[in-house]
């Protein structure tokens, strides 16, 4: 048997009514009334761009390369041929095998012709959300279907209000084979079986904790699947989890992250509420019930703009892993056919990453991946422990091995120290790409510890390539924002920074706010850090971030009252250097060699120096500075962005291009 692998297409079966009691009664006639049918079909399909793949008996399945040129189709048939006819249609994935098709998209459409009524055409909820602008047709919902060996599917009875073209129907099919090859062989922009649709979230533009979103015509927003019955919560929270990534390796769909939607978890807030504060059009919400040794996922699109819902798609088989991710896989491929969004090659091969075969290795996966969000000491290794069990049920859980190196990487970097005996995060994360090569989570997870161990070139370069594969990944999007400030690069870090806020704006990013502050927006610096604050009020970065603000804009007595006993422990003693120069600003010297007293000069020669310099007590020049070693977070960002006023004359030294080098080097960003 030969194979040709997973595509998508428009899948159309038609039959003939009353055909076995005709051949009782009339056998003769019946034959012609089969000739004549094949004749007809194989002209309609022809016209519109399809092949008929079989007849089967009295009956025929063709494919399409869209739902439009299927449903013209349909119709070009019921009309040329007499008799009347049941026909189904359905987009969905099929598999091509010895000229044959096999797949969900194939049943769904036998399911719809046997359902259908004499000379009825019924679609698929997939096709009709697909096709639900196109003014020459009219969709007439016949409800929610109980499909035999399916499960629940919506659906709807299509007819044509004014001919369709063959023409058009050519022109599309050509347009898309002149395509680009990316986007030629990235499947049909039609789908299949089950439910949904996706999108952008763009320009969320809120001052202060104020303000609306402008939300694309596709943007989306995965709330919290319930928990119904015996399900376990952490395994629904993982079934949630996994769509969303799924669905960010999509370049053309940007999907607001976990992190923002998972606030509406227990909140019954209307849905233009939730579209508003979100930014999107679109809500996908559902269910997971586990029936015995059944698991039953839910799912519906509502359209936010009208409190409506346009989809529901029901899923239920027998609990294995193996049926998890196909369910997921399903979910995602039913939100890029209905958003007519092209899947390359490479998005249609990541959605098959993560896959195990062991669901005891993938709950604690799961579990693994909740604990590391608390971002605690405790809970990191907690959650080291749930990945090694993972991996000791599947040695190839690729996912597993990522989120062990996350966890390593985390206690690497916030200095805790590593259990004995522990696997290099590097080892581990190298382990991952071994089983999957472009899995984004393990360059994320290399790209971070090269960071941490001051090889930032690599580290950058590393991180790029997890937001390539992965485009709504908001988490490398965070990183980059830093990783890209601590080099220097301004513009890529607020890039980079903003990028994070609008895939995940209901939670605290303050590598944005800091984006803001080194690029110069001192004003938007301001409100933004005031709403980290608002997210998370414990977060004294934000305090020193809108301090550096008020300090740059002249509002010397504000950048005090922040700074006065603040502890920010990243940026060691930034806040009190701030706050010397806050002093020294307002007049206030003794307060600020009290303040300058408290800076212990051989940890901190840098902040003393530069302290010193604002009180006239010493020339610091590019060469007092070339001692430094290693330049850690604080005296880099300041020597890079802040100061002017003192670090001004070692910028104008024809030595500071050689001072960048000695902190560039100090970072791993150059040789």
């Amino acid at each position: 048997m030969t194979s040709r692998g997973s595509r998508l297409a428009a899948v159309l079966f038609a039959d003939v009514v009353g055909y076995s009691d005709l051949s009782s009664t009339d056998e003769a006639r019946a034959l012609r009334l089969i000739r004549l049918f094949q004749e007809r079909c194989e002209e309609s399909v022809s016209r519109y761009g399809g092949r008929v793949v079989k007849f089967l008996g009295d009956g025929a399945m063709a494919r399409f390369s869209s739902g439009r040129a299927a449903v013209a189709a349909a119709a070009d048939l019921r009309e040329s041929f007499e008799h009347p006819l049941h026909i189904g249609i359905h987009v969905g994935d099929v598999e091509s095998s010895d000229g044959d098709l096999l797949g969900d998209g194939v049943n769904v459409a036998a399911r719809l012709q046997d359902l259908a009524e004499a000379g009825e055409i019924l679609v698929s909820g997939a096709v009709a959300f697909q096709l639900r602008q196109r003014s020459e047709m009219e969709f007439e919902s016949r409800g929610e279907q109980e499909l035999k060996g399916i499960g629940p599917v919506r659906v709807f009875a299509v007819t044509l209000v004014e001919p369709i073209d063959p023409a058009t129907v050519h022109r599309e099919k050509a347009e898309d084979a002149t395509a680009p090859w990316w986007a030629r062989n990235a499947g049909l922009r039609v789908l299949a079986p089950l439910l949904l649709v996706a999108g952008i979230v763009l320009a969320w533009q809120m001052i202060g904790g104020g303000g609306t979103a402008k939300a694309s015509d596709s943007s989306i927003a995965v709330l919290p699947f319930e928990t119904v019955g015996d399900a376990n919560p952490t395994f629904t929270s993982g079934i949630h989890g996994d769509v969303l990534t799924r669905l960010s390796n999509i370049a053309d769909l940007d999907v607001i992250s976990r992190g923002s939607v998972i606030e509406y978890r227990d909140r019954d807030t209307p849905a233009s509420e939730i579209a508003r504060e979100l930014g999107v059009v679109w809500l996908l919400q559902g269910e997971v019930q586990q029936v015995g040794e059944q698991v039953q996922v839910n799912a519906r699109l509502v359209d936010a703009r009208e409190d409506r819902q346009v989809w529901a798609e029901g899923f239920r088989r027998e609990l294995t892993a193996e049926n998890l991710f196909d369910i997921q896989r399903e979910i995602t491929l039913q939100i890029a056919a209905a958003l007519e969004t092209r899947l390359t090659p490479g998005e249609r091969s990541a959605m098959e990453h993560g896959r195990t075969d062991d669901l005891e290795a993938y709950r604690a996966y799961v579990k693994g991946r909740d604990l590391l969000d608390d971002r605690t000491e405790e809970s990191m290794r907690r959650a080291m422990v749930h990945f090694q069990r993972a991996i000791d049920r599947d040695p190839d859980y690729a996912v597993a091995w990522a989120g062990l190196a996350d966890a390593l990487t985390y206690l690497e970097g916030y200095r805790y120290p590593i259990p004995e005996g522990s696997v290099d995060p590097e080892r581990a994360a190298r382990r991952a790409l071994e089983i999957e090569p472009d899995l984004a989570e393990a360059y994320a997870s290399l790209g971070l510890l090269a960071h941490v161990r001051r090889e930032t070139g690599t580290g950058l370069r590393q991180l790029e390539r997890a937001a390539e594969l992965r485009p709504s990944y908001v988490e490398v999007h965070d990183r980059l924002a830093w990783v890209n400030t601590v080099s220097g690069r301004p513009e890529p870090a607020l890039e980079a920074g903003r990028r994070a806020f609008e895939l995940d704006p209901l939670r605290p990013q303050p590598n944005y706010v800091v984006g803001l502050l080194v690029s110069g927006n001192l004003e938007q610096t301001i409100p933004e850090a005031r709403r980290v604050l608002d997210l998370k009020p414990e977060y004294g970065t934000a305090h020193f971030y809108e301090a550096l603000a008020q300090y740059h804009l002249g509002e010397y007595a504000k950048a005090r009252s922040l700074l006065e006993g603040l502890r920010v422990v990243w940026a060691g003693v930034g806040p009190q250097a701030t706050l010397a120069l806050s002093q020294i600003a307002l007049g206030d010297r003794p307060a600020a060699r009290e303040t300058l007293a408290g800076i212990d000069p051989a940890d901190h020669p840098f902040s003393t120096a530069l302290v010193r310099a604002a009180l006239g007590e010493i020339d610091l020049g590019a060469e007092d500075l070339r001692g430094i070693e290693p330049w850690e977070y604080w005296p880099t960002l300041a020597i890079r962005y802040f100061f002017p006023e003192v670090l001004g004359p070692v910028r104008d030294d024809p030595d500071y291009p050689a001072l960048i080098r000695e902190v560039d080097r100090s970072w791993g960003l150059v040789e």
